[in-house]
């Protein structure tokens, strides 16, 4: 990705802030590449299951059952509290009963999940045998699976799906480089947090390339998105490119709603060893061909033909996101829907307002304490309440810009900066809508736009000094270093072990070509936060311009040690090419 890649992943905080208008919950989330460290979620429990729960161990009590999370064939999943470490956990018992099969398959998923450390596949802390039941404990992940949103909301719109699917590539990549194969890669093995952030989860089909071998001619898996040499029960040839084909059939139901072959078990079987997943446009017809393209190479019957290994698919997906597709043209009667009918219904509504005599002078804005960190970093104003009494023009401002937030959830930019265009015309004094735009036009591209928004809240908000620095970063992706510098300047001379600024004015200054004043600067970074993996792995670029080889290999080792993948974060924040 370059710099300016309208496209680049954003950096995602890993804290929702209870006042984002995120489900209520304590949600915090902690990752990390030491297999000791603590990776949890600890949210606010529901209430404790009433009476003994059915199945469950007398003998486990360390973790209190507290709510049935779901499961299937493979077992049993409760969110519990660990007494133990005082933290929410999901607890899986294993289904089928207490055989040393399913003690294996219980235990093998275990091996598999402790091998992966990455921050979009879900941690497993302990395995064990309970009163001969087998269970095992992970993360718990509050959110739906990707199955239930598919449900729920029907087909992605393309880059939406795009980008889930490459942040799933990215992880399985990360799986495979470990030696491990999923071979049961579906919706329903998706979680969703609440960033939307998709976790890989349930390994327990998972082998090891570096020992599990099962050439016993048995099918294993889900059929829907079986690989057709995973369907013929040929285990020699499952291998990562089968979980290329599960992928490509996942990004090939984002798209249409659907899986592509339909029917029982034994018939889907059937199809996927002999019949072509469908090309995606016989379906939706709106879907770019570049996409339809990548469906097809996922998806190929002959492993050879697919994307050579889950890297190249996540750069495929890059490279269509790079192309920005154009919107499709909506039809007449969609536009009348859309765009007439609301436009005529806010008309009447402002018309009886004035006629009824309820216009009262615009209210003030709210700057709850705390902000909601989104998508692009970008951190937004939470939605204050409706006071009673107050002007209508503001109360349907803030249901509008609730609507462009769900758009801008859901990745429809467009959307969602028509909708908060509306909001700020009908009540230009909240900060919210204007954020939140401000973050849209971050994430479609428009980064002038971005900036001209938050401008304005750098006016009105003169004590926050975190629009500043999400301008100086917004004029970093545009290369426009000598302003980026001014606001740096600035924010460092006023808080000298300002980090995040630090580091910024390092990038600026490599990007000047200053390199001992970026060292200067990012080893100031690194003085007032060992742990910054972004400033360590920085420098180590300064270093390596300097001719400084030796000391450039160990900061950039020591960053990717501290978070593997720095790399990617900042070339998805635009800080490198």
């Amino acid at each position: 990705m370059t710099a300016d890649d309208p496209n680049a992943r954003p950096i995602r905080s890993f804290a929702a802030d209870p006042a984002s208008g995120d489900p209520p919950l304590d949600h915090t989330r902690t990752f990390s590449a030491d297999p000791a460290a603590t990776a949890h979620f600890a949210v606010s429990a529901p209430p404790p299951l009433d009476g003994p729960v059915p199945g469950w161990p007398p003998s486990l009590t360390r973790y209190q059952p507290l709510h049935a999370l779901g499961g299937g064939g493979m077992g049993l999943v409760y969110l519990c509290h660990d007494r133990q470490l005082d933290r929410q956990v999901a607890v899986k018992l294993s289904g089928g009963g207490r055989s040393a099969d399913r003690v294996d398959v219980l235990l093998r998923e275990a091996r598999s999940a402790a091998r992966l450390h990455h921050p979009n596949i879900c941690p497993v802390f302990d395995a064990a045998v309970s009163d001969g039941v087998p269970y095992l404990t992970m993360a718990y992940i509050d959110g739906p699976t990707l199955a239930d949103e598919l449900k729920r909301c029907g087909p992605c719109p393309p880059d939406a799906a795009a980008r889930l699917v490459r942040t799933v590539a990215e992880a399985m990549q990360y799986a495979h480089d470990q030696g491990v194969v999923h071979r049961d890669l579906k919706p329903s093995n998706i979680l969703l947090t609440p960033e939307r952030e998709p976790i890989v989860t349930d390994f327990g089909l998972a082998v090891r390339t570096d020992q599990d071998t099962t050439a016993d001619g048995t099918i294993s898996g889900t059929p829907h998105y079986m690989a057709p040499e995973q369907a013929a029960g040929d285990a020699a040839k499952v291998g990562p490119r089968s979980d290329v084909f599960a992928l490509g059939v996942i990004l090939f139901e984002m798209l249409v709603g659907r899986p592509p072959f339909d029917g029982s078990a034994r018939e889907v079987l059937a199809k996927v060893q002999r019949e072509a997943v469908p090309p995606v446009r016989k379906v939706r017809k709106d879907v770019p061909k570049t996409l339809e393209r990548i469906v097809a190479k996922a998806t190929a019957r002959n492993p050879k033909d697919r994307f050579p290994n889950m890297a190249a698919f996540a750069d495929a997906l890059t490279g269509f996101l790079r192309q920005a597709p154009p919107q499709p043209k909506r039809s007449r009667g969609v536009l009348f829907w859309v765009v007439a009918v609301p436009a005529m219904l806010s008309l009447l509504f402002v018309t009886l307002s004035c006629c009824i005599g309820l216009t009262l002078p615009a209210i003030q804005k709210l700057w709850a304490p705390g902000v909601v960190v989104h998508r692009s970093g970008l951190p937004t104003p939470p939605t204050p309440p409706v006071p009673p009494g107050s002007d209508p023009r503001a109360a349907k401002a803030r249901v509008v810009w609730v609507e462009g937030e769900e758009f801008l959830n859901q990745g429809q930019f467009d959307e969602a900066i028509a909708k908060l265009d509306e909001a700020i015309t009908l009540d230009s004094a909240a900060d919210r809508p204007r954020a939140l735009r401000a973050e849209a036009y971050t994430l479609a591209g428009r980064y002038n736009d971005a900036i001209s928004d938050i401008e304005v809240l750098i006016i009105r908000n003169k004590a926050d000094d975190q629009w500043l620095l999400r301008r100086a970063e917004l004029r970093i992706r545009l290369k426009r270093h000598a302003d980026a510098i001014q606001d740096l300047n600035y924010l460092i001379d006023k808080n000298p072990a300002d980090v995040p600024a630090l580091v910024a004015r390092g990038v600026v200054r490599l990007g000047l070509n200053e390199l001992p004043q970026a060292k200067t600067d990012l080893t100031r970074a690194v003085q007032n936060d060992p742990m910054a993996a972004a400033a360590r792995y920085l420098r180590g670029l300064a270093k390596r311009k300097l001719g400084e080889e030796k000391g450039a290999a160990e900061d950039i080792t020591a960053a990717l040690k501290l978070d593997e993948q720095v790399e990617s974060k900042l070339r998805a924040k635009g800080y490198i090419e």
